[in-house]
C-alpha cells in the first residue's frame, strides 16, 4: 500500500507540472474564496468594508508568496525549472540560428560516425556470430593461418581428409564441409518468366545448415541421400533469389529451373538473411546452394573448407590433440601422405577464423572515430565558450537580480544538453543512413556486414556518447563563464572588449591546442594504417 501510494504521489507532482495554468487557476480561484469569507468576517465584527479587506489580505498572507509556495507543494521545482530552462534554449537556438545549424552540423557528423563504427565492430568482433551455439563451433584447415584468404589450396581439405576425420575423431559432434571454389565459376538460370541471368552457387555437405542452426522458411534442408551418386540434382535457393526471380511464389517447392539447361528441383528456400554467406562470402550474391557430391570431389585435391561443432564441455586444446592423432591415423592408412606436412588438421575458432584478421583495422577505426568525437566535443566546446562570453553581461545581469550561481550554471549546462540531444538525433539519423548502405550497397568484404543494423546495442552507444558529449561541451563552458570569473565585473566591462581577458584567452588557446592536437594524432595514425593496409 505504501508503494502504491508512493507511485500515485509521484504522478501526482508530475501531471501538476504540465497542468500548472490549470491548478494555478484552481488556487486562485479558491484564494479569492477565502479573501471573501475572511472580509465578510471581518465586516461582522464592525469594520469598514476598506479596512475588512485590508486586513483579511494581512491574515491570509501576501499571494504571490502563497502561490509560489503552493506550486513547490504541488509539483516537482526541478522538473520545472528544467522544462523552463530547455525552453529557453530552444528560443535562444532559433535567435541564433548560424550558431545552431554550425553545431548541429558538427554534433550529427562526429556522433553518427561514432554510432555507425560502434555497429560495425559490435556485430563483426563483440557479438556472437549467428549461428546455433556458435561458441562450440570450429574451423578446421591444412594451414597454422587463421583469416588467410589468399592461396585457399594452401588451407582446403581433401574429401578423404573430411571422411577420415569424421570417423576417427573423438571430440567433435559433427563435420560438415563446403567447397570455396564455387563462386569462382557462375550458371546461367533460365526459366521462372525472367529473361536469363547469371547466378552464383555454393556446393555445401547435406548436414552444413543443419550445423549451422539454418531452417528453410519453405521446404527443407539437403539429405544424405542428395549428394548421394546419380542423385536427382536438387537445390536450395535464396530467399533474395525466390522474391527477385519468382515473386516469392509459395508454391516454389517441387518445381523445377534450368540451371546450365539442366532441370533442378527445387527443395528449400532459405531465410531472408543469408548468414552463411554473409560469414563466409561477404560482399558475394549467392543465389543458391547445391549438395556437395563427394565422389566428384574426391580426385579434385584440396577442395573443401571444414567446420565442425565440438562436443559438450569440450575444450579446443583437447580437440587439437585429438586430431593431431587423428590425422597421424590418416597418413598410416594413405602411404603417400607421410612425408606431407600439408596434411594437417589445424583447428581454431570459427568465430576467430572470421574477425581475426579484422581486429586491428576495427579497433583502430573505432579509436579514430572516437578522437573525432573528442575533436568535435573541444570544437563545440569552443563554440559555446565564444557564445557565453559574448553572453556575459546578460549572465552578470540575472546574478545581481538574485538569481543562484547553481541556477545560471544548470541553465548554460541544459542549453548544452538540448544542442547535443538534438545533434545526437540527427547523428542518429545520419548513422542509420551510413548503415543501411554499409549492409545493402556496399561491396566491402567485411564478414557479416549484410547483416549490418542500427539495434538496441548502438543506440544504447549513441545515449552514452550524447550524454558525454554534452558533458564535454557544456560542463566546462558553463563552469568557466559562471565559477572562473567574476561575473559582476563584466557589467562594467565595455562590448566586445570583454573577450580579451587573459583567462578566457588561455582557455580558448587550450581547446584549438587540443584540437589541433588529436587531429594530428588522427592524422599520422590514419596515414601508418593506410600504408600498412
Amino acid at each position: 500500500m505504501k508503494v502504491g501510494a508512493a507511485i500515485n504521489r509521484w504522478f501526482a507532482l508530475v501531471r501538476a507540472v504540465f497542468t500548472k495554468r490549470a491548478l494555478d487557476a484552481e488556487f486562485a480561484d479558491e484564494l479569492a474564496h477565502h479573501l471573501e469569507l475572511q472580509t465578510e468576517e471581518n465586516i461582522r465584527l464592525g469594520m469598514a468594508p476598506a479596512e475588512a479587506r485590508r486586513q483579511a489580505q494581512l491574515a491570509i498572507g501576501g499571494s504571490e508568496q502563497l502561490r509560489e509556495l503552493h506550486r513547490e507543494t504541488r509539483s516537482l521545482p526541478w522538473l520545472e525549472q528544467s522544462i523552463q530552462d530547455v525552453r529557453y534554449a530552444v528560443r535562444m537556438f532559433r535567435r541564433e540560428r548560424g550558431f545552431t545549424v554550425t553545431a548541429l552540423l558538427i554534433l550529427a557528423v562526429g556522433i553518427g560516425l561514432n554510432t555507425t563504427v560502434f555497429s560495425l565492430v559490435n556485430t563483426v568482433l563483440l557479438r556472437p556470430l549467428p549461428f546455433a551455439e556458435a561458441n562450440r563451433l570450429v574451423w578446421i584447415t591444412n594451414a597454422d593461418s587463421p583469416g588467410a584468404n589468399g592461396a585457399l589450396s594452401a588451407i582446403t581439405s581433401q574429401i578423404d581428409t573430411w571422411e577420415g576425420l569424421q570417423a576417427t575423431n573423438h571430440t567433435l559432434e559433427q563435420i560438415e564441409a563446403y567447397v570455396p571454389f564455387s563462386v569462382k565459376q557462375t550458371y546461367r538460370l533460365t526459366g521462372g518468366g525472367g529473361d536469363p541471368e547469371t547466378i552464383v552457387s555454393v556446393d555445401v555437405s547435406p548436414g552444413l545448415f543443419g550445423l549451422l542452426g539454418v531452417k528453410p522458411v519453405l521446404g527443407r534442408l539437403f539429405l544424405p541421400e542428395d549428394a548421394a551418386k546419380n542423385a536427382p540434382n536438387r537445390t536450395i535457393i535464396t530467399n533474395e533469389l525466390w522474391r527477385r526471380r519468382f515473386g516469392a511464389d509459395s508454391h516454389i517447392i517441387g518445381r523445377s529451373v534450368q540451371i546450365n539447361g539442366e532441370p533442378i528441383e527445387v527443395v528449400g528456400v532459405l531465410p531472408p538473411a543469408d548468414v552463411f554467406a554473409s560469414v563466409f562470402f561477404p560482399a558475394v550474391r549467392v543465389d543458391n546452394y547445391s549438395p556437395l557430391p563427394s565422389d566428384q570431389y574426391r580426385t579434385s585435391g584440396d577442395a573443401v573448407f571444414l567446420i565442425a561443432r565440438t562436443k559438450p564441455q569440450v575444450a579446443l586444446t583437447a580437440v587439437a590433440a585429438d586430431l593431431k592423432l587423428a590425422i597421424a591415423r590418416l597418413k598410416l592408412q594413405y602411404p603417400e601422405r607421410l612425408d606431407s606436412d600439408r596434411y594437417e588438421a589445424n583447428v581454431t575458432t570459427v568465430h576467430e577464423w572470421v574477425t581475426g584478421s579484422l581486429k586491428r583495422p576495427l579497433l583502430f577505426l573505432w579509436v579514430a572515430a572516437g578522437l573525432v568525437l573528442a575533436i568535435v566535443g573541444f570544437n563545440l566546446g569552443g563554440l559555446l565558450l565564444a557564445r557565453g562570453i559574448s553572453r556575459r553581461k546578460e549572465l552578470a545581469l540575472r546574478c545581481a537580480l538574485g538569481a543562484a550561481r547553481g541556477r545560471v550554471v544548470r541553465q548554460l549546462l541544459m542549453e548544452g544538453l538540448a544542442l547535443v540531444a538534438a545533434g545526437s538525433i540527427l547523428g542518429g539519423l545520419l548513422a542509420w543512413g551510413f548503415i543501411y548502405f554499409l549492409s545493402v550497397h556496399s561491396s566491402v568484404e567485411i564478414p557479416l556486414l549484410q547483416t549490418l543494423r542500427l539495434d538496441e546495442a548502438a543506440l544504447g552507444f549513441t545515449v552514452l556518447l550524447c550524454a558525454a558529449t554534452a558533458v564535454l561541451c557544456g560542463a566546462a563552458p558553463a563552469w568557466i563563464l559562471t565559477g572562473g570569473m567574476d561575473l559582476q565585473n563584466s557589467l562594467n566591462e565595455a562590448g566586445r572588449s570583454s573577450a580579451g581577458g587573459r583567462q578566457r584567452s588561455l582557455t580558448r588557446n587550450t581547446l584549438v591546442i587540443l584540437e589541433v592536437a588529436l587531429a594530428c594524432v588522427l592524422a599520422i595514425s590514419a596515414g601508418l594504417m593506410l600504408r600498412s593496409l
